[in-house]
């Protein structure tokens, strides 16, 4: 049952890293304040049972069970170990409330394989899931489906509301241990909303508020927590759904966020919480969502009234043997890279085991880790830190608290080992890593050394260099080669006081960023400083690399989810160590004194001598002496000769032994100059920023003055960046600069141009001046269908950017009117021209974008020198003048009209549009209902002209309508008691009123039954049919009580049919059917009483005889019938108006049924 195999224990790495998208989103819908109202209602109602049994305290377990969705022939990708790994994850999110999974069965049931093609595949129309999942679905654990696909979802789930029908949840295969799906869709199941509900309702007052202040002041709203966005008040608001409401990147301080709420407020949401659409960890709930949890649990705890549809979440755990021998080492004797489980499998019934882990004891503290298949019997925790004592414990998956009974403990080595998420890859490693001296020799080489065993690769045992303490060295590093290459930065680390850690000031000598990357054959060139402080002897050394996309490398040890990490040892000797560069240094004070300090006992002959680089920090065979002495400080002079720079360089040189100092850092000399220049986005749109650079030559610091006003002071580098955001195009210079030695020379004037709406990006810049052919838009006009031009730009050739506004050029057309004609020509220039594709847009409905449907309005389906084609303007667009942008592309047609393209150019134009008729637009909001407790609101939307008011009726035709007042796009709909058809009335100008589409607001009806009369042998067995139920449908005794069927009544009697239907979340039961007589036929026969009489007598009987066993009596109205004995029976009795039954003497009974 022993398997060799290594799952590989890194679930749980505490990384951060930018904003993930790969995953499919969730598929549960909003939540409104309507429905939220309900699941407080239910939580209100139950809690205080709950409660009141102790279910809120200490651990509650919580029984789920897997169905794996396969193909008709049985296949699937996905096994019990990811689904282990994912219920461990799980446990680990869920233990603050109280809340432990185990699985419920054996390894010989579970899981519940599914063979269903369509579902696998999430064709809907070839199976039903609800039939699919009532038959699978067990009553005593929590059901969790996976499959393949869930129709462009990465899972959704029920919430909790006692009913077995919502207690499933499903997966999708992909995302099951991905650290987050599963526990999402869970928090839905106990009853948590996304942090983002109704972030983008189009009543402004449903958003959540950023405010916590419940007692804000006027203007200002106060906080509304509690009654919209997730009904949690400790998760900040989250903006998610709303256009420029997403997070650039991983941190808490709402990057990339530009839409504020209605108190003008700036949202911060958390990029961090479970029940967001951000990809961050290490996720989390919040102390509110775990309070939601527990009450939710409670919900589920209490019995639901209806008994058919009840359902618990204690499956029976299996009985097992517990796992033995457990037995950890490290995976590194020298680094704390991991812990290595391992154990003795002694069941054979169980579905999986959960590994868990403490820092405190081996009796409290623990958390699940890890989680893997049956019969493995290994584990690798990459997750711990160095230096720290871990106690570990395994349970079989299908247990509560199966542990093994002796829990080990190992304390791991003192120095941190690297995490890594994900296997080094060949194109994605450091393949190649030289140190090199200032001499030009190669001290160190470790080249073609490949992926390490987990991303780690221990080189301590290769000789140690000879380096200096404060000297400078050249390095290079190369990544491999398959198939392509992935661009890495690099951190360098050394442990220069050998405390075993790399934690301490200045222990981090290298960070790339930006584009200096290793990129393939393009190593990385760099250098780094050993630090002065650096101790004498063998030193550890760390490199890190990890995928350009994720960022640049900051930590040591912390968890990278690509690259890989080396370790070496450095023996470090005898320096020099220039403590400070010049303060200040001009012409009219050129002299200074240099620090410097030494790490060996220098020769009694010994002298040292200062050098000069030249003005481009380079020191060649005979640099410049410009200071001597015997110790530090040295006086220095600069040379009269010395031109203004900004990259000299000093470096002292002792005599006895011969031993070349570091290089200062680089500093400035003589009168500054400031030069303006643009970096990016010489055209932008409307609330963007363009970057500017000024470039500095002299001595710092330096400091400016812009004509927008801008003035700083205090720079110390040679390149100082900013960005700036006009509202209207302007021009920028420097007003005035100055560095050290006094005002500085000035050159350089920015324009930057402000539009609207997004600047078409394209990668090639086309030049203007270029008479050669070129990928650009050289004229394009307008005509209307008589052949009429009504724009024409010709010989517009390229501009610097890409992109030209020509918005003063307009050309009328009018909505609705016939085809208009587009013409667009290329650029020829003397070598002839380039093949282009043209796309065209309209701004519509004019809210500065072309992103919405139809305003792509042509697309040219091959590629040309001169094109055109054909388009209409459609009658519900806006009014008046819009944009117009056309855009031309090599290759293949533009289809983004902002996005970035290699070649081609961008030119926008002005349309006025005309409108001459009334639109009436679009309802949506239809929705079936629950009669008389509802709330809908519909939304017009399309229309053009003003709303005159709204109307409803009974029936689709309007008539009668009933007029509403309300001449707003939105309408609120309340407690609808029977089925109604809503509409708006829309006028524009003088045109007639045009009415919108229909809405429906459908109540739920009572079921139709087929037949009001059914006849039955007594004893038998009858199915009662009732059709127009869309939810559950309920059988109800007319004289009372609910009955399921089949039935086998004993005597004729009533029946009629009800539906439970659940509506946008409310649930409902509907009116009664039509009666239903169920006529039982008697095992005897039919006796009908013919005059008043004795029961024993026989003359009182149609038949002639007296009723016994097995007979239906029937007493006519107004006739008296006395029972004179104890033995009188019969099956079934039924009885008229005024009919008189009679019992002579108290011994006297009747008997009926059998």
């Amino acid at each position: 049952m022993k398997k060799n195999s290594i799952i590989w224990g890194l679930i749980f790495m505490l990384m951060s890293h930018y904003v993930l998208y790969a995953q499919l989103p969730c598929g549960k819908p909003d939540v409104s304040y309507q429905e939220e109202l309900i699941t407080q209602k239910l939580i209100q109602q139950y809690k205080s049972y709950s409660t009141q049994d102790g279910l809120l305290y200490g651990i509650t377990y919580i029984a789920v069970k897997p169905h794996f969705v396969r193909t008709d022939a049985g296949i699937t990708d996905l096994n019990m170990g990811a689904f282990n790994n994912a219920i461990a994850i799980c446990n680990q999110y869920f233990i603050n409330a109280g809340i432990q999974f185990y699985i419920c069965g054996t390894s010989s049931n579970t899981p519940n394989y599914i063979n269903k093609t369509a579902m696998y595949n999430w064709n809907t129309t070839a199976f039903n899931r609800d039939s699919i999942t009532a038959a699978n679905n067990v009553n005593n654990a929590h059901n969790i489906y996976f499959s393949n696909s869930l129709g462009g979802v990465g899972g959704f789930s029920f919430g909790m509301t006692q009913s077995k029908t919502n207690n499933r949840t499903f997966i999708l295969n992909a995302q099951t241990d991905d650290n987050k799906t599963l526990a999402h869709e869970l928090g839905h199941y106990f009853n948590l909303s996304h942090t983002f509900n109704n972030s983008a309702s189009s009543n402004i007052s449903l958003r959540e508020l950023v405010t916590r202040n419940s007692t804000e002041i006027s203007p200002r709203v106060s906080s509304n927590c509690l009654t919209t966005g997730d009904f949690v008040c400790d998760t900040p608001a989250d903006p998610y759904n709303l256009n420029g409401g997403e997070l650039s990147s991983c941190n808490e301080s709402g990057d990339g966020i530009t839409v504020v709420d209605a108190n003008g407020d700036h949202f911060m949401p958390s990029s961090l919480n479970i029940m967001n659409y951000y990809f961050c960890s290490p996720y989390n709930f919040s102390r509110g969502q775990y309070a939601r949890i527990n009450a939710a649990l409670a919900v589920n705890n209490t019995p639901n009234p209806d008994v058919n549809n009840r359902y618990t979440l204690d499956c029976a755990e299996t009985a097992q043997n517990v796992a033995t021998n457990v037995v950890l080492t490290n995976l590194s004797t020298g680094v704390s890279s991991g812990v290595s489980i391992t154990w003795t499998d002694n069941s054979n019934v169980e579905t999986g085991y959960i590994i868990e882990r403490s820092i405190t004891s081996s009796t409290e503290g623990f958390v699940a880790i890890g989680g893997v298949d049956a019969d493995i019997v290994n584990f690798v925790d990459r997750n711990v830190v160095r230096n720290m004592t871990y106690y570990y414990r395994v349970k079989a998956s299908n247990t509560k608290e199966n542990y093994n009974t002796v829990i080990p403990a190992i304390t791991t080595p003192a120095i941190c080992g690297p995490l890594q998420t994900s296997a080094c890859i060949s194109n994605g490693n450091i393949n190649v890593f030289k140190i090199v001296n200032n001499t030009g020799i190669t001290i160190l080489d470790n080249s073609n050394s490949g992926c390490s065993s987990n991303s780690y690769g221990d080189f301590t045992n290769l000789a140690s260099p000879t380096m200096n303490a404060g000297k400078a060295y050249n390095f290079s590093m190369k990544t491999g080669y398959l198939n392509g290459y992935y661009p890495q930065h690099i951190g360098i680390w050394i442990d220069a006081n050998q405390d075993n850690d790399f934690d301490d000031v200045g222990e981090m000598i290298y960070q790339s960023s930006g584009s200096g990357v290793m990129y393939g054959t393009t190593q990385i060139d760099g250098v780094f400083t050993i630090p002065a402080m650096t101790n004498v002897g063998n030193i550890r050394l760390r490199i890190r690399s990890k995928a350009q996309y994720e960022g640049i490398v900051t930590s040591p040890c912390d968890a990278n989810n690509s690259g890989e990490t080396e370790d070496y040892l450095l023996s470090v000797v005898k320096s020099i160590t220039v403590n400070n560069s010049p303060a200040l240094l001009c012409p009219s004070n050129n002299t200074t004194s240099l620090n410097f300090n030494i790490n060996y006992i220098a020769n009694a002959d010994n002298n040292f001598t200062v050098e000069l680089s030249d003005a481009n920090g380079v020191f060649g065979q005979t640099p410049l002496v410009v200071g001597s002495g015997t110790m530090s400080p040295i006086t220095i002079t600069m040379p009269n000769t010395a031109e203004s720079a900004s990259l000299y360089k000093l470096r002292v040189k002792g005599s006895s032994p011969v031993i070349m100092g570091n290089e200062s850092v680089s500093f400035g000399y003589g009168i500054a100059t400031a030069t303006l220049s643009l970096l990016s986005k010489g055209v932008i749109s409307a609330g963007d920023s363009s970057l500017l650079r000024i470039t500095f030559v002299g001595a710092k610091p330096y400091a400016f003055v812009l004509s927008n006003g801008k003035t700083v002071t205090g720079i110390t580098t040679d390149t100082y960046d900013f960005y700036v955001k006009p509202i209207a195009s302007t021009n920028f210079t420097i007003v005035s600069a100055s560095g050290s030695c006094g005002v500085a020379n000035v050159t350089g004037s920015v324009g930057v141009s402000v539009i609207p709406y997004c600047v078409p990006l394209y990668t090639s810049v086309c030049s203007p001046s270029s008479t050669t052919a070129k990928i650009a838009i050289n004229r394009v006009w307008l005509q209307n269908s008589t052949n009429r031009i009504l724009l024409d730009n010709d010989n517009s050739n390229c501009s610097s950017d890409n992109f030209s506004d020509y918005t003063n050029l307009t050309a009328p057309v009018l909505k609705g009117d016939s085809i208009y004609t587009v013409n667009v020509k290329g650029y020829y220039g003397s070598n002839g021209y380039y093949s282009q594709y043209f796309s065209v847009w309209i701004d519509y409905n004019k809210n500065n974008s072309f992103a919405d449907a139809g305003e792509l309005v042509w697309q040219s389906p091959t590629s040309g020198y001169s094109l055109s084609g054909t388009f209409t303007i459609p009658n519900t667009t806006l009014q008046g003048n819009t944009r117009m942008r056309v855009r031309s592309r090599s290759g293949s047609a533009p289809t983004d009209p902002c996005a970035n393209y290699y070649y081609g150019e961008g030119e926008d134009y002005s349309v006025n549009l005309f409108q001459l008729i009334s639109v009436g637009g679009d309802v949506s909001g239809s929705a079936r209902i629950c009669p008389n407790i509802n709330n809908n609101t519909l939304t017009l939307s399309g229309q053009t002209g003003d709303i005159l008011k709204w109307q409803s009726a009974d029936n689709i035709n309007f008539s009668p309508a009933t007029d509403i007042e309300n001449t707003t796009n939105t309408l609120n709909t309340q407690n609808v008691a029977s089925t109604k058809y809503y509409r708006a009335v829309v006028k524009y100008s003088t045109a007639p009123v045009a009415y919108s589409s229909i809405a429906t607001l459908t109540v739920s009806s009572p079921p139709s039954v087929s037949s009001t009369l059914v006849t039955v042998n007594y004893g038998n067995f009858v199915n009662l049919q009732a059709t127009g139920c869309m939810g559950v449908l309920v059988w109800q005794k007319k004289m009372g009580g609910s009955v399921v069927m089949p039935i086998s009544p004993k005597c004729s009697e009533k029946y009629f049919a009800q539906c439970i239907e659940t509506n946008g979340g409310t649930s409902c039961l509907t009116g009664n059917s039509p009666d239903v007589f169920l006529k039982v036929i008697p095992s005897g026969e039919e006796l009908t009483s013919i005059t008043s009489g004795n029961w024993e007598s026989p003359s009182t009987w149609s038949i002639g005889r007296s009723p016994q066993n097995g007979d239906l009596v029937i007493i006519r109205p107004n006739d008296t019938v006395t029972i004179t004995t104890a033995t009188a029976a019969a099956q079934c009795l039924e009885v008229g108006e005024a009919t008189n039954l009679q019992f002579s003497t108290p011994a006297s009974k009747l008997s009926l049924g059998y």
